[in-house]
């Protein structure tokens, strides 16, 4: 049985990490859709050196087929998860989950109080989030879309 093995990602890992996040989002998802391109920052090299964002990468028989990204919010007390991406074939094995509790696992340890996320209304992903203990707290219109932005907080209050 193949081994999943979740890490930080390595900095020579950032174009694979890429590729696998593009295919997993199967971009264009439709001509003229939801979202037609798919956009990485330019200086996201930058910023993953700087430590502004983090990458996991998940493995499985030392390929990567799926990485999350996540960073600190503006006002430092929380954790923004984003890009949660998993490859088609390698869905359903529980990768997803695995890659959402270590984000989750990885804010506690840094002391900080919620995960916030964001995702697209009309991809159905509510239910997904849902199933973690992700509440909704708003949803903003955008031209052709919704997003549906969402929090889990993982700190007892003080």
């Amino acid at each position: 049985m193949a081994k999943v093995v979740i890490r930080k990602m390595k900095l020579d890992e950032l174009p694979r990490v890429i590729s696998v996040t593009r295919r997993a989002f199967n971009v264009p998802f439709l001509e003229g859709g939801i979202i037609s391109d798919y956009k990485e920052s330019e200086n996201l090299k930058e910023m993953v050196e700087n430590k502004k964002i983090f990458i996991l990468a998940v493995l499985y028989d030392d390929k990567i087929v799926g990485a999350v990204r996540y960073k600190p919010t503006a006002n430092g007390q929380n954790i923004y998860s984003f890009r949660l991406a998993v490859l088609k074939s390698y869905r359903h094995m529980g990768i997803g989950s695995k890659l959402i509790k270590r984000v989750e696992k990885i804010t506690k340890k840094l002391g900080y109080k919620k995960v916030k996320l964001d995702c697209i209304l009309e991809k159905g992903l509510f239910p997904y989030y849902k199933k973690f203990g992700y509440r909704v707290f708003n949803i903003k219109k955008h031209e052709n879309h919704y997003d549906d932005f969402m929090y889990k907080k993982v700190m007892p209050k003080s």
